[in-house]
């Protein structure tokens, strides 16, 4: 099986897990998963020893997705849209206060100024706090 985090696909996000099947070309099978508001904007992915998929969120939120929790059949009509588990989802906020001038509204939640990542082979989503002093980016 594999995970990717789709994020070529819209806002909020997507997961997508492929059983390749005995002949991939002829018997591979996709499930979408989006991601739930408030959560939108996947940064990365990871996959623990128990399937659970973590992935750090633009909306200051660290999600995990557990396909053991779903009810109800994962195909037919609609799964392309990736509403077919909504119960397998976990939205965390990260610690830390709001970004200056976030009142949360309209969202549901204040933003929260730490930003998360994971990396390759780390087995961890590490934190980085906001820089009391950040340095402008010029190289995009």
């Amino acid at each position: 099986m594999v995970r990717s985090g789709a994020q070529s696909l819209p806002h909020p996000g997507y997961i997508v897990r492929i059983d390749p099947g005995p002949n991939p070309p002829d018997t591979a099978l996709a499930e979408v998963y989006k991601v739930p508001l408030p959560g939108y904007g996947i940064r990365g992915m990871d996959v623990d020893r128990n399937g659970v998929v973590w992935v750090p969120l633009d909306s200051g939120h660290i999600g995990s997705f557990d396909r053991r929790k779903c009810k109800g059949p994962l195909n037919g009509a609609g799964a392309e849209k990736g509403d077919k588990c909504r119960e397998g989802w976990s939205l965390f906020p990260l610690p830390g206060p709001p970004l200056q001038g976030d009142t949360g509204r309209p969202r549901t939640h204040a933003m929260s100024g730490s930003i998360s990542t994971t990396s390759w082979g780390s087995a961890q989503i590490r934190r980085m706090p906001p820089a009391t002093n950040p340095t402008p980016c010029t190289h995009w």
